[in-house]
């Protein structure tokens, strides 16, 4: 995907929405996005999660973004081009996840303070470089309250994770991820 297309849908996002260096992968109406710095496992982990019965809705480059009724979806970008016909649908965001190598542990519950940090530190806020100082403001501001909206937490994980045991993992906890960041930062992450 070229950058002039990056930035469009940057812009026209704005205010409702982002445009995110993250995986996304939906299970029926309801999806979650993987979010890792380059090298982080996005792409392996949404591959497993297609593996244990998910649709992939975005690999490298994915819209998180509140639609006309208020709710927010995951929708893949321009580019994405999944191997069978068909882009498929913007889906009700369940879980944001942001990862890391190690033995498999999670969901950590996250204050959405700090993930919105993390994110924005290693770069996960795509064509940051080509907007304005103001329309950077705006997309942080919206990161910012989109993830306290649907809550976040840390998936551990390791190559040897198979599909399954990720996906119970994830859910086998019930809803790890509170409402408006009444769990502090996990001890001990950086």
């Amino acid at each position: 995907m070229t950058k002039p297309l990056l930035l469009l849908e940057a812009r026209a996002l704005m205010g409702r929405g982002v445009l995110l260096h993250a995986s996304a992968v939906a299970f029926g109406d309801r999806s979650w996005l993987f979010l890792a710095k380059s090298g982080g496992g996005k792409t392996t982990v949404a591959l497993l999660m297609e593996k244990a019965g998910g649709t992939a809705l975005g690999s490298d480059t994915t819209m998180l973004c509140r639609g006309t009724d208020s709710v927010l979806r995951t929708m893949p970008c321009a580019s994405f081009a999944p191997a069978r016909l068909g882009r498929p649908p913007a889906t009700r965001v369940e879980k944001l996840v942001l990862l890391e190598k190690g033995p498999l542990a999670g969901p950590i519950p996250v204050d959405p303070s700090y993930a919105a940090f993390r994110i924005e530190r290693q770069g996960q806020l795509m064509i940051q470089e080509s907007l304005t100082e103001l329309e950077r403001a705006v997309t942080r501001k919206c990161l910012r309250e989109m993830i306290e909206e649907c809550g976040c937490a840390i998936l551990r994980f390791g190559i040897g994770d198979g599909p399954a045991a990720l996906r119970e993992a994830l859910t086998e906890h019930g809803d790890p991820f509170p409402a408006r960041g009444r769990i502090g930062m996990a001890p001990g992450l950086v």
